[in-house]
């Protein structure tokens, strides 16, 4: 079963920083140059020195940024501009937001310190793929600072919804910390000491499987630092801070849970020789189309419209948005009575994979009907992967693109099922938003090593 315990937080001190919304950041893998710039000067103990530092050209071996990350965060502690709490605790956190089609949301959860977990009856699923240089690259990090920085995030079932009835309770409190975000986002936290609080918690989470929803760089980090620890102190001892990484635990029945597609645009070369009246035609077979007519000159009205549309979907209806160079727009609706395992060729794949809306673009819509080779892999450069709408309408305003598709999000339901039969969702698959303010609060794995 998923083991989770509360820690000893180091959190910015509120009294000194004032407004903590100018000192988080957003995760690292998020973080743009001219971002990571922007939030340099936004203020001088910004978390990003921390989670993603500057590169210098006179960096080595024993000068780089991942020990000036480690030597900030001993200064900021010595200086007190971190505090440690005094007792062990789980954080509680919510955030208020706005979807990107204007609906109003909160989604609650909360920080503990989860045991790792790799086994074959492994409790805690991933549900994408990960690559070397993100893992090389935390991984350095974790040991120069030997901290938590940032949270993984993972999805807890929560059928008789006891998790958000404990959250509900303690979050009619006043909260400890509250600041807006550099997204925007309203965010409070709570910290949560009480041992019979904690407990029914730990209960909540009891016998589920935890589903990663994001950080799966981290956590893999996570795993290989416990291993090289190991090595260099033995596997006779048990419960060690390095057998756990802090994650942000949130109920799967929260109804602020929202998972946000990331949409695609095609090269212009991949619309040579394209007969738009063929591919329509093969189209209609397939999916009720519904024309749409652009304003490309209001960029965010007509993102805002369009992803109004795929959120009126029914359950389960697949729903994509075709968007073309005339200006034009169609809502493709797949037909109830369609089969795509039968039709389409899709016999290869499990049926959770099989269903996601993202599969049927690129196997079905993509490659067998624009391209017309069921076969084909497309590089990076035949496709501009965007999770803003407008971007993908500026491609096609400016005919950098030859065909734009807008996604309806992933149902959490459908990731939990991917994950639970071992299977990964395909590339760029889900983005949990929004996403965890780095900074909140920071696990020191060194405090008891």
């Amino acid at each position: 079963m998923p083991e989770i315990v509360p820690f000893i937080g180091t959190r910015y001190d509120c009294k000194l920083m004032g407004d903590l919304g100018l000192v988080v950041c957003p995760p690292y893998d998020v973080i743009s140059p001219p971002m990571q710039d922007d939030l340099y000067r936004r203020h001088k103990h910004n978390f990003v020195r921390l989670v993603l530092g500057k590169e210098l050209p006179t960096d080595d071996e024993y000068n780089n940024r991942y020990e000036r990350s480690a030597r900030y965060f001993r200064e900021w502690k010595n200086e007190g501009i971190f505090l440690e709490d005094e007792e062990l605790s789980f954080y509680l956190l919510e955030q208020e937001f706005v979807t990107p089609w204007g609906e109003k949301r909160r989604r609650r959860g909360f920080y503990a310190a989860v045991k790792l977990d790799e086994t074959t009856q492994a409790r805690i699923c991933p549900h994408e793929q990960t690559f070397p240089g993100p893992k090389a690259d935390r991984l350095k990090l974790l040991r120069a600072t030997q901290c938590n920085l940032s949270p993984i995030f993972v999805l807890c079932p929560d059928p008789k919804k006891r998790i958000l009835a404990l959250l509900t309770e303690r979050m009619n409190a006043r909260p400890v910390e509250q600041f807006v975000d550099t997204e925007g986002v309203q965010t409070r936290l709570w910290i949560l000491q009480n041992p019979s609080d904690i407990q029914r918690l730990q209960e909540g989470v009891r016998d589920q499987m935890l589903l990663i929803a994001d950080g799966h760089h981290r956590y893999e980090t996570a795993l290989a630092y416990r291993a090289e620890m190991r090595q260099a102190v033995g596997k006779r001892h048990k419960n060690m801070p390095f057998d756990y990484v802090m994650a942000f635990v949130a109920s799967m029945e929260d109804e602020g849970l929202l998972i946000l597609p990331t949409h695609r645009a095609l090269s212009p070369e991949l619309g040579v020789g394209v007969d738009l009246n063929e591919i329509m035609g093969d189209l209609e077979t397939y999916f009720t189309m519904e024309p749409v007519e652009l304003n490309l000159e209001q960029l965010e009205k007509t993102a805002k419209h369009l992803l109004q549309q795929l959120a009126a979907r029914k359950p389960k209806q697949v729903r994509i948005v075709m968007i073309l160079p005339n200006r034009t727009a169609y809502i493709l609706t797949l037909k109830s009575s369609v089969k795509l395992d039968e039709l389409i060729g899709l016999e290869g794949l499990a049926p959770s994979v099989r269903g996601l809306d993202l599969t049927i673009l690129h196997q079905f819509i993509i490659n067998q009907i624009w391209i017309g080779n069921p076969e084909i892999e497309l590089d990076e450069a035949d496709v501009v992967y965007s999770r803003d709408p407008v971007v993908i309408l500026e491609q096609i305003k400016r005919r950098h693109a030859c065909v734009g598709f807008l996604l309806s999000p992933p149902r959490p339901e459908q990731v939990r099922e991917v994950a639970d039969q071992g299977l990964l969702m395909p590339h760029k698959s889900t983005f949990f938003y929004p996403k965890l303010p780095s900074g909140v609060v920071v696990r020191d794995i060194s405090r008891h090593q």
